[in-house]
């Protein structure tokens, strides 16, 4: 049985983010969603080495693991320089395979949160075949197998060489300070691929990755296009503009000031939004959104008899008595939200110390509760997460 990592012991953070050398899309988009998100996630802590921990889920493993599979297919047809051929002899299954067989025992040997059973369990590789099948379909030949530079990386400090392609290409610019790890570039052609449903937010994406090339080429891309696994082939080539692109790039350098300044004068607020706040993989050490859960409680409170067993994100401020701060913890405790539940917390997620210290409460990410017999009743499951309060 694995023993509860420190990681689930809740610490308040040490001190202040870095403030980072290039600003990527995904971070600016999660500065703008909430701040507090993205300062608790990479604030210091005394119980975390080297960065936050990530938590995994199934679509997340599928995009990397079609990214992943897509670019050894590239590497693999550039080689046979014969499309047919490649497409014919590539080992597709045996691809995904070692792809998901490295992805699982890199992740579980160095990430606590990685449920590796949990999700095990929930990969389907015929899934990933086919995500990798329909991609490949929409994807025009030239653009896996031409000519290119796989793993072409621009240097963010001497003059981009010319022309800029290949498959995973990072760029980084100066000014404004900003990088992009893009998908494909070919002939000015910056493609994306997409393993899920289009979304609005993937164009703003695109038109951030447009103005890292422009940016760095003095060259408008040729074309944006994004390749979906379960959608039609999508070209964005109305964000292509020099006034576009200008326009954005003021934008970008005046955000990045402020937010800099920003993150000098501590902790930000939360942007409580029921929504997206359960997915985020920093809200146990949220207050507002715990403040949020008790308000919501009241509704679970008042239609308890009519609700089938759910899971729910549930404080708890009183442990049971009995209990002494280690091996499963059973029995009656007091919830912030509920009241009185009755516990039944798995000993590999429950602490394994041994300086007789026991927690005085725990934040619960995805309990099982159910109730009945004028009673709540709260049960872990693999992927459930437990941070205990000293």
């Amino acid at each position: 049985m694995d023993n509860m990592n420190e990681f689930y012991i809740l610490s308040e953070p040490e001190g202040n983010p870095d403030i980072p050398k290039y600003w990527s899309y995904s971070q600016l988009e999660e500065m703008r969603t909430c701040p507090k998100k993205w300062w608790l996630s990479r604030a210091k802590y005394p119980n975390i080495k080297g960065n936050y921990p990530r938590y995994f889920t199934l679509p997340m493993l599928h995009g990397i693991i079609l990214h992943k599979t897509i670019e050894k297919f590239g590497r693999y047809a550039k080689k046979q320089d014969n499309y047919d051929f490649a497409r014919s002899y590539f080992r597709i299954r045996s691809a995904i395979q070692a792809e998901i067989r490295e992805l699982l025992e890199y992740e579980s040997s160095v990430n606590p949160r990685f449920k590796k059973s949990y999700l095990k369990s929930l990969l389907c590789i015929d899934d990933c075949i086919n995500n990798f099948k329909r991609i490949i379909s929409e994807v025009e030949k030239n653009v896996l197998i031409s000519n290119v530079d796989y793993q072409y990386n621009a240097s963010p400090h001497p003059t981009a060489k010319l022309p800029i392609k290949g498959h995973e290409v990072t760029i980084y610019v100066e000014y404004p300070p900003i990088v992009g790890r893009i998908d494909f570039i070919n002939d000015g052609r910056i493609i994306d691929f997409k393993s899920g449903a289009p979304n609005s937010a993937y164009e703003s994406q695109l038109q951030f990755y447009a103005l890292l090339f422009w940016l760095k080429t003095g060259h408008l891309p040729s074309s944006l296009e994004i390749v979906f696994s379960n959608h039609a082939h999508a070209t964005y080539n109305n964000l292509l503009s020099i006034e576009k692109l200008t326009s954005l790039r003021d934008e970008v350098e005046e955000e990045i000031i402020n937010i800099e300044e920003s993150i000098q004068s501590g902790l930000p607020e939360a942007n409580i939004r029921g929504d997206q706040c359960e997915y985020c993989p920093c809200r146990q050490n949220c207050d507002e959104y715990w403040t949020y859960l008790n308000k919501e409680s009241k509704v679970i409170e008042l239609n308890k008899d009519k609700l089938e067993p759910f899971w729910i994100d549930i404080e708890i401020i009183e442990l049971p008595n009995s209990w002494q701060g280690f091996g499963s913890c059973t029995g009656i405790g007091q919830s912030q939200q509920l009241g009185e539940v009755y516990l039944n917390i798995e000993p590999d997620k429950c602490p394994n110390r041994l300086d007789n210290s026991c927690p005085v409460g725990a934040r619960i990410l995805g309990a099982k509760l159910r109730y009945e017999t004028n009673r709540w009743y709260l049960k872990t499951a693999l992927f459930t997460e437990v941070f205990w309060i000293y």
